[in-house]
C-alpha cells in the first residue's frame, strides 16, 4: 500500500493547539482514508509520448489550467466557498464567523501564489472511454504504474538524493461526498476555534489571535481532488505538485506547443529504491483495440529491451505487454 502524504505548503506565523489538532485530525482519519492506494494506477497516452516516458523514465506534470476541464480548480474552491458561506450562515457566534469568512480570502491568495501541476492516471487499465479520449481513439496505450512505500520522484534524473514522495490522490466527483468532505472538516475547525476562543478572549479583534492560514493546507489538497461529476467515468487518480510562483523549481519547468497553445509541465522521474537497484515503477503495458495484436506487442517488447540496455540511472525491469479483450473500428 502507497503512504498517504498531506502537504505542507503554508506556514502560518502563530499556531494555535486545537486548530493544529483540528487539520491532523481531518488528515489522519477519514481524508487518508479516501486515498488508500493499494491497486496498480494506469497512465493512458499515445505512442510518442510512450516512447519519451521509456526512454527518460519520466512522466509530465501537467499544469492544471491545460486540461480537458480547464475550470476544475475554480470548482474546487467554488465547492468549498459554498460550504463555509454556509457554515456562516449558521454559525451564532460573531468571532466564528468572522473566522470562517476570511478563510475564501486567504485561500484566493494562496492560489495565486502556487501553480498546480498534475500527472492523472485512472483505476482501470482497460476502459473505453480512457481509450477514446487519450489514445487516439484507441490506437495508444496504457501503462501500469505501482506505488509502494519505496516509490520516489525527482525533478532531477542526475541527481536521485534530491527526491520526495510523490502526492497521490484520488480524484472525488459525488457532489455529496465533496460535501460530506468538506463539512467534515468545517465542524473539526469550528470546534476547535470555539474551544480556543474560550480558553483565551484576545484583545481587541478575534482574527489577530487565530489565523485562518492554519487550517489552509487541507483546504488547497481538497481543491486538487475536487471534479465536477460529468467526469466520473475517468476514475482518476493524480500526482499533485505545487509550484511555488518564483520558487526554485522555475528552471524545471518544460514547454510543448499544442495546436498553437503553449502548455507547461514539470518532468517528473519516478523510480523506487529494490534491493537490486533503483527501478522505474512501471510493471505493465496494454495496447490499445485498434492497433494490430501481434505487431503491438512484438514492437513494444522490442522497444521495452532497447531501452532496457541504455546507460540510465533508474532502470527498467522486465514488463509485460498485453492487448485489451474486445476491439473497436
Amino acid at each position: 500500500m502507497y503512504p498517504y502524504q498531506p502537504f505542507d505548503l503554508i506556514k502560518s506565523a502563530s499556531h494555535t493547539n486545537e486548530l493544529q489538532s483540528a487539520v491532523q485530525e481531518f488528515e489522519n482519519t477519514l481524508w487518508q482514508q479516501k486515498h488508500e492506494l493499494n491497486v496498480p494506477l494506469f497512465h493512458y497516452t499515445s505512442l510518442e509520448p510512450v516512447m519519451g516516458i521509456l526512454k527518460e523514465r519520466c512522466l509530465r506534470l501537467s499544469d492544471i489550467t491545460s486540461f480537458n476541464d480547464p475550470y476544475e480548480q475554480k470548482y474546487g474552491i467554488s465547492v468549498i466557498s459554498a460550504a463555509i458561506d454556509n457554515a456562516v450562515e449558521n454559525e451564532i457566534d460573531d468571532d466564528i464567523s468572522n473566522f470562517l469568512k476570511g478563510i475564501p480570502k486567504q485561500l484566493k491568495i494562496h492560489e495565486n501564489i502556487y501553480h498546480i501541476f498534475v500527472a492523472c492516471f485512472c483505476e482501470d487499465g482497460n476502459l473505453l472511454s480512457q481509450w477514446r479520449e487519450y489514445t487516439n481513439k484507441g490506437g495508444g496505450y496504457s501503462l501500469g504504474f505501482e506505488f509502494t512505500e519505496t516509490t520516489h520522484m525527482t525533478l532531477r534524473p542526475t541527481s536521485l538524493k534530491m527526491k520526495f514522495r510523490p502526492r497521490l490522490r484520488k480524484v472525488i466527483y459525488d457532489p455529496a461526498e465533496q460535501k460530506e468532505c468538506i463539512d467534515a472538516f468545517l465542524r473539526l475547525v469550528i470546534d476547535a476555534v470555539r474551544t480556543a476562543y474560550s480558553r483565551k478572549r484576545p484583545t481587541g479583534r478575534f482574527e489577530a489571535y487565530l489565523k485562518p492560514t492554519e487550517v489552509l493546507n487541507p483546504l488547497m489538497d481538497l481543491v486538487t481532488c475536487f471534479k465536477h461529476h460529468a467526469y466520473k467515468e475517468e476514475k482518476e487518480w493524480r500526482i499533485v505538485y505545487f509550484k511555488r510562483r518564483n520558487g526554485g523549481d522555475d528552471k524545471f519547468v518544460e514547454f510543448i506547443v499544442d495546436k498553437d497553445t503553449l502548455k507547461p509541465y514539470l518532468p517528473g522521474f519516478l523510480f523506487e529504491n529494490l534491493q537490486d537497484g533503483i527501478y522505474f515503477p512501471l510493471k505493465k503495458i496494454h495496447f490499445g483495440p485498434l492497433l494490430d495484436p501481434i505487431h503491438a506487442k512484438t514492437s513494444m517488447e522490442l522497444l521495452l529491451l532497447k531501452n532496457a540496455t541504455e546507460n540510465h540511472p533508474i532502470k527498467l525491469s522486465p514488463i509485460p505487454v498485453r492487448g485489451p479483450d474486445f476491439v473497436t473500428r
